[in-house]
């Protein structure tokens, strides 16, 4: 009779540490994701400031009654590979000499100069400058495209922004289009 109570307390501790060990491995994997898509919102902000900055540069040209762009035009996007290397999202690093290392020079293009973005540290994310066409509100877009499970379908995360008058309305929150 001793041992009935004995085995199923021993299932009962397994049953409880599997539960507990499933949750954390679940929890750990959340705050991965999240730590790994932590570049994301402050490379965004940098790439919208500059954008700002040249806008500002360029309302000021105008008032002194030059032709000036609102915006550069469009990047391609950078770095032209993905951060991933045999199934596993591994950072993408400028000047590197890794299977994701790419050339620094692909941030030296007439528009990333412009908006005085470039990144040299290792990343996992690609960035891309969209000058949206002219119209009522010129704008752009700041994108970053990401592969974290490289599976071939990338995240998009965006910030935007748009002329209002003579100035740059950023958009202040970051857009998630796509969550792959």
């Amino acid at each position: 009779m001793k041992s009935r109570p004995l085995l199923i307390e021993a299932l009962l501790t397994v049953l409880i540490l599997g539960g507990a060990i499933l949750l954390g491995l679940t929890l750990f994997n959340r705050y991965r994701t999240l730590a790994r898509r932590a570049e994301v919102p402050q490379n965004l902000k940098m790439i919208v400031e500059g954008a700002v900055t040249f806008s500002d540069r360029a309302a000021l040209r105008r008032k002194a009654g030059h032709t000036a762009a609102w915006f550069p035009e469009s990047s391609a996007v950078t770095p032209s590979i993905r951060c991933c290397n045999e199934g596993r999202s591994t950072p993408c690093v400028p000047s590197g000499r890794t299977a994701t290392g790419y050339s620094h020079r692909e941030w030296r293009s007439d528009t990333w100069k412009a908006l005085h973005f470039e990144l040299k540290d290792p990343h996992l994310f690609r960035y891309e400058f969209v000058k949206r066409p002219q119209g009522e509100k010129p704008g752009f877009f700041a994108q970053a495209y990401g592969d974290l499970d490289c599976d071939g379908h990338e995240s998009l995360y965006r910030r935007s922004g748009h002329i209002e008058g003579d100035h740059v309305r950023p958009g202040l929150e970051l857009e998630t289009v796509r969550d792959e």
